[in-house]
């Protein structure tokens, strides 16, 4: 328990001497202070994920027993991280701070380059590709490429052609999203597409 409240304290309150990270990865120089915190880091390259959901007809796999638990979640509905300020119930101690984020205004990802700041790391990750142009996502059909994975996603018929395109996450039409849904409708069915609208 010590342990916890000295990781709680440095981290939260600045109070405490930071341990030395002297175990590094020789794949990609990230350290650690501990021996199973870079045991459990080498599994992102090896790709092993030896804790399988036990749910039936389930088939995901995760790096830690904790995360296969916080998954497991998902299945029995169990949300047991209670906010103490409006009573939100998340699934893991995860969702719990990204939610208590929202009350405090917290935006603990800053952007190195701008202005930009955010409630979680993957938002930052995104936002960093307006500096490098990176696009990282490929349609699977062509080399036409986007920054955003969860921007679109697309649908083939029996012969693997581009068919249509939906957005993942609501019914908003961003940029992205149509510029994306332009080009798999002229990959479908070619400039006639254009002339259509």
């Amino acid at each position: 328990m010590k342990k916890h409240l000295n990781t709680h304290l440095l981290g939260k309150h600045g109070v405490g001497t930071p341990k030395e990270r002297k175990f590094t990865c020789h794949l990609c120089d990230r350290s650690f202070t501990e021996k199973w915190a870079l045991n459990n880091h080498m599994k992102l390259h090896t790709g092993e994920k030896p804790f399988r959901c036990t749910w039936p007809t389930c088939h995901y796999a995760f790096l830690t027993a904790s995360a296969m638990k916080d998954h497991y979640r998902t299945h029995t509905g169990e949300k047991s991280f209670l906010c103490d300020l409006c009573g939100f119930a998340g699934g893991t101690r995860h969702a719990l701070t990204k939610h208590r984020r929202q009350h405090t205004g917290e935006k603990p990802f800053k952007c190195d380059e701008c202005n930009f700041a955010s409630t979680t790391q993957s938002h930052l990750t995104r936002h960093k590709r307006v500096h490098t142009g990176e696009k990282p996502y490929r349609c699977p059909w062509c080399d036409y490429r986007i920054d955003y994975h969860r921007t679109a996603c697309s649908f083939t018929d029996s012969t693997g052609c581009h068919v249509r395109v939906r957005c993942r996450k609501r019914a908003v039409f961003d940029l992205r999203l149509l510029r994306l849904g332009f080009h798999i409708l002229l990959r479908t069915y070619g400039n006639n597409t254009v002339n259509a609208y």
